[in-house]
């Protein structure tokens, strides 16, 4: 048997899939690791964490499928994306890793904003000033520990530093390193130095970059004994994890669309050519297929869901089959209750890092279940929001929507999600979309497809479709109509708390 391993080195944890060349699933397992806190909006984690996680995983994953590594022709890495770690030129990590969602740098975007210019900025590497993107993170150590900013040698994406383990090469991918927010959007494979030296950076302190695919080196002899694997295994560049996903969706036509309902909720589909929108209502990644991929986020997807539960259950065992049969109780539209789900800041529209969630529309008929349909529907009216921010900018119709990601096994979200858009959407036959993208890259690079998109269109199947209930639509439509506005009229005094508290979500 001939199969390859695909990673997905997520927020929370490394997910490894075991694919076949017909693109089967023959083993999935996962090894979790920890978030430390040390600050208010600050997350970090230790790196070699994701190391002895992606070991674990696949050793799991090898003993399920009663292999031994041998048969595997090829490895790809998707990872949560803008997460950093200095390391020196033993590949040491000096602090531990800064994650996508930490907050902690706001001056630095604010002075970026100020000092060069957000429209400069964004036209290079199709990204403004946020406090996600990597950079802007090196500069927070730079500004704050001048001292690790003095010894770091390279700054690796997660992807980066497992490739680093696995061959002993310190190299990244163009797909990785779009959400670095120094990436020359135009060229891919290179980096914005101009950018990268008006914001006080080094660019040789950034890896060398390579498309997604491309072998960058093979196991080694030390990490294939750590393994229990041969070594000389290829390893290929992979992906960060939503352009992964989108690929394990089989978005790879201007017609698709993918939305991962996971940690954070990302909306993505591609494009042939790249197209710069100056109103910003995407930002721009690059999909292992080869195209560019315009992408929209909500901060806070299922990790609203996970502080609903840690908030309002004491009990957490069956919770889920719980939520599930309680929310089919309660009509659609909830009785006028809705959030709008910014727990965790706001990027496209507003793109404001003190934006903070809402919840509006509250009375006494309403319980600890209400707010949960209403976590549910929130979320879908700001995706169907953010859909249709895409559809004006690119011009585009998308008649095929996939959801993947772990809010995908709720029926109950997935018929939600179909009544508010009034589209048809489809689930998978594998869910974990983002470990299967990086598998179909691997595919490619093990030879079993001539392309990335040939692997894509020939692995991926739908599961479920699910249709618009008819009586569903108009209350949605009109719901919504009052929704796509609200925040407009409240974002500034939402931000203004903030700035008074210094607490940004």
């Amino acid at each position: 048997m001939k199969i390859v391993a695909g990673f997905d080195a997520g927020t929370h944890g490394v997910r490894c899939l075991l694919v076949d060349f017909d693109g089967k699933v023959i083993a999935e397992d996962r090894e979790n690791y920890p978030c430390y806190y040390p600050n208010p909006g600050w997350v970090e984690q230790e790196p070699e964490d994701w190391w002895n996680a992606l070991k674990n995983a696949l050793k799991k994953a090898l003993n399920k499928a009663k292999l031994d590594g041998r048969e595997i022709s090829a490895i790809s890495i998707a990872h949560q994306r803008c997460t950093i770690v200095p390391v020196n030129e033993n590949g040491k990590p000096l602090m531990r890793a800064i994650l996508w969602n930490d907050r902690r740098c706001v001056e630095q975007v604010n002075w970026a904003i100020k000092e060069i210019g957000e429209n400069k900025i964004y036209n290079r590497t199709g990204y403004p000033p946020a406090t996600a993107w990597s950079a802007y993170k090196a500069m927070w150590v730079r500004d704050n520990n001048p001292e690790i900013y003095k010894k770091a040698y390279k700054w690796l994406l997660t992807h980066d530093y497992l490739v680093y383990k696995l061959t002993g090469e310190m190299k990244t991918s163009s797909s990785s390193a779009t959400m670095t927010g120094i990436l020359d959007i135009a060229k891919l494979t290179e980096w914005a130095r101009d950018v990268i030296d008006a914001l006080g950076l080094e660019a040789e302190t950034w890896p060398e970059i390579y498309e997604p695919g491309e072998i960058l080196g093979q196991v080694s002899k030390s990490a294939a004994e750590e393994l229990g694997i041969p070594e000389g295994i290829p390893v290929a560049a992979g992906s960060g994890d939503q352009p992964s996903g989108a690929l394990g969706c089989a978005v790879v036509r201007e017609d698709t669309m993918s939305v991962n309902l996971g940690t954070s909720v990302v909306i993505e589909t591609v494009l042939t050519s790249l197209k710069l929108d100056q109103k910003r209502r995407y930002f721009l990644e690059y999909n292992p297929a080869g195209l560019y991929a315009p992408e929209s986020t909500i901060m806070g997807g299922t990790r609203t869901i996970d502080w609903y539960i840690e908030n309002f259950f004491e009990n957490k065992e069956g919770v889920f089959e719980i939520l599930e049969n309680e929310v089919k109780k309660i009509p659609p539209g909830n009785l006028g209750l809705t959030i709008i789900p910014y727990w965790s800041s706001a990027l496209v529209p507003y793109w404001d890092p003190g934006a903070r969630g809402v919840i509006y529309g509250f009375g006494f008929t309403h319980g600890k279940y209400h707010l949960y349909r209403a976590i549910l529907e929130g979320i879908a009216f700001e995706v169907r929001k953010l859909i249709e921010f895409i559809k004006e900018a690119t011009g585009n119709e998308y008649n095929r929507i996939v959801l993947h990601g772990g809010g995908s096994s709720s029926q109950v979200w997935c018929q939600i999600f179909a009544d508010i858009l009034n589209k048809p959407v489809s689930t998978l036959m594998n869910k974990e979309a983002t470990a299967f993208g990086a598998a179909i890259i691997a595919l490619k690079a093990a030879g079993a497809y001539k392309t990335v998109r040939e692997a894509a269109e020939a692995a991926v199947k739908v599961k479920k479709t699910y249709e618009p209930i008819p009586e569903n639509i108009k209350l949605y439509e009109d719901l919504y109509s009052i929704y796509k506005h609200f925040y407009d009229k409240i974002k500034d005094d939402v931000s203004r708390v903030s700035k008074i508290t210094g607490y940004y979500p």
